[in-house]
């Protein structure tokens, strides 16, 4: 993969929320828990590979839901972003028409947090409810999820070339 040229001019890396992180794991051990708990229950054969596989699936379970992150980078010359472990998606800079800082509603504007892709917009976020906005003249546009979208909103403006709109109140 080819590494992005020029000085880092912003970056930002976020955790999902505890209750995100900490809720994932949870429901798969239930789940596992009412398998073993089944298989106990009706007293049929319990073998050590079911067991072992219950537990491998917590494990995995819990290294996703906590290795997952939402990282944006603003160089001199792009601007990307992922959810770890995804790869990196390179964020479009033709045809901008305005960079804004904004607060949005996760579950009603997008369906919640993560990757979200609906009509016309895109949306890479994974805690809280501030973001940078960036419209495209074609009427789309994508959300990238900050918990400072001022500073992120000015890095991108300048890498872009626009002049950014703050919809937020400025930050110290």
């Amino acid at each position: 993969m080819e590494r992005p040229m020029g000085t880092v001019l912003y970056r930002e890396e976020q955790y999902f929320a505890p209750w995100v992180r900490w809720g994932f794991p949870i429901a798969i051990g239930g789940c596992a828990f009412a398998v073993l708990a089944e298989a106990w229950l009706s007293k049929k054969i319990f073998s050590t590979e079911v067991l072992v596989t219950v537990v491998g699936l917590g494990v995995v379970a819990y290294a996703l839901a906590h290795g997952f992150r939402l990282e944006t980078e603003v160089r001199a010359n792009n601007v990307r972003v992922r959810l770890r472990p995804f790869p990196w998606v390179p964020i479009r800079r033709e045809n901008v028409v305005a960079i804004r800082a904004v607060q949005y509603r996760p579950v009603l504007d997008y369906g919640g947090w993560g990757i979200r892709i609906g009509y016309k917009r895109r949306a890479y976020n994974a805690r809280g409810n501030l973001g940078v906005r960036i419209d495209y003249a074609d009427g789309s546009h994508i959300l990238i999820g900050s918990q400072s979208p001022q500073r992120l909103a000015e890095a991108i403006a300048q890498t872009f070339g626009v002049t950014p709109i703050f919809e937020v109140p400025q930050q110290p």
